[in-house]
């Protein structure tokens, strides 16, 4: 390890916060850009394939993040995590050219899902270089990863759909924007912090994979709460409908998505104190990220009730006000799935794997009942309805499950 420099908590969350924010703004923004070059077709297809390629992304992470940065014993090296991560990546590309041509979408629709998951193959596989990062609390590096991605996707993503007026060729160059950024920045940074080379033991992949198979398999199927009833929404209506739900979801995302950076960077603390028996310090840390996801929450639904109208017309004129209603249930939604998000982490910090599969087992189940009988009444609604008594459900069994885990290790 050549540079053993380690930041504070706090600079660590700056660096992560506003890199992540940065990457996710420029994200958003495309979304909206697509409309107005595009129209509502081209946005749902992009929508479309935002969200299935969120389910084969899953199995590209492999859910190994927080397990590599709160593997604070060293069990596997970095080398072993970076060949695991190429393995499931290929995977995950397999998987997702079969599911495309399963479901036999028209020749756009299936190209432009087939190269989003190149470009979020990119997310994934810079992942473990930000683990190495994170572990080793340089998530600088990680913010500044961010930053250099944002820019260069979104510079070649627009610069390309306003010159050929083509979705797919657009998100081709975004993929290779991603990709610059991993090459010139990531892999050599990471690097420095610590000299890692591919360990070829296959056995010790193996055992990694096995042993984080229920983290896939939880992963796969939090993911699918949100794809599931955006699935159905296309299939029983069409893709300018799913257009119109995901341009006013998207800025919502960035509630969950700001609330899931704040507490990322506590992951490894919350490791070393539950490693150390200090469990007072542990329930401390899980009050105080509570408190400030429930002051995001407050703040986002106020501000959804005061400027929802405003932003809205803002972003996509006048039409879009008649589907506004979906405004303030969509944010509930995103705060009820950063809520999943951080109490899963946690799950997987204190390895209580079982309690993972069971709560997304049964919330996955409600979501396809639920989609199946709402949906094609409720439409647009129905989603939300869909996705807010899943969330719920699962809120209810994590807590149950973590309680009943910390009670067992204090006994």
């Amino acid at each position: 390890m050549n540079n053993t420099k380690r930041l504070s908590v706090s600079e660590n969350m700056l660096w992560n916060s506003i890199g992540s924010l940065i990457y996710l703004f420029s994200q958003w923004l495309l979304t909206i850009i697509i409309v107005h070059l595009s129209g509502y077709g081209d946005a749902g297809i992009f929508s479309l394939a935002m969200s299935l390629t969120n389910m084969f992304y899953c199995i590209a992470v492999y859910g190994i993040r927080n397990y590599q940065v709160s593997d604070i014993k060293n069990k596997y090296n970095a080398g072993i995590y970076i060949l695991s991560r190429i393995i499931t990546c290929v995977i995950a590309l397999i998987v997702c050219a079969g599911f495309i041509v399963i479901n036999s979408y028209n020749s756009k629709t299936s190209l432009a899902v087939m190269l989003y998951m190149v470009f979020k193959i990119s997310e994934a596989f810079v992942d473990v270089f930000h683990g190495i990062d994170q572990k080793l609390w340089r998530m600088d590096i990680i913010g500044k990863s961010f930053i250099i991605r944002a820019f260069s996707t979104f510079a070649l993503f627009i610069a390309t759909l306003y010159l050929s007026e083509n979705l797919c060729a657009s998100i081709a160059m975004m993929a290779i924007g991603g990709y610059f950024g991993i090459i010139v920045y990531d892999i050599p940074q990471s690097y420095k912090l610590e000299n890692f080379k591919i360990d070829l033991r296959f056995e010790f992949v193996s055992k990694l994979l096995w042993e984080c198979l229920p983290l896939v398999i939880y992963l796969f199927l939090s993911t699918s709460l949100s794809t599931i009833p955006r699935y159905f929404l296309e299939k029983f209506y069409s893709n300018e409908v799913l257009g119109i739900y995901a341009s006013i979801a998207t800025p919502a995302v960035i509630v969950q998505v700001a609330a899931s950076y704040f507490f990322n960077p506590f992951i490894t603390l919350f490791a070393e104190k539950y490693n150390k028996h200090q469990l007072n310090e542990f329930v401390r840390l899980f009050k105080k990220c509570m408190f400030v996801i429930l002051l995001l929450s407050i703040a986002a639904i106020i501000g959804a009730e005061i400027f929802g109208d405003f932003g809205l017309r803002l972003l996509f004129g006048e039409s879009i006000l008649q589907h506004s209603y979906l405004l303030t249930p969509i944010i509930i939604c995103t705060i009820l799935t950063a809520i999943v998000w951080f109490l899963c982490t946690l799950l997987t910090v204190i390895r209580e794997f079982k309690g993972l599969i069971i709560s997304n087992v049964l919330a996955v189940l409600i979501c396809v009942i639920s989609s199946l009988a709402l949906i094609p009444q409720l439409a647009m609604n129905g989603v939300n309805i869909v996705m807010i008594i899943s969330l719920g459900v699962e809120i209810l069994f994590l807590i149950i499950f973590g309680v009943l885990n910390l009670y067992r290790y204090i006994k």
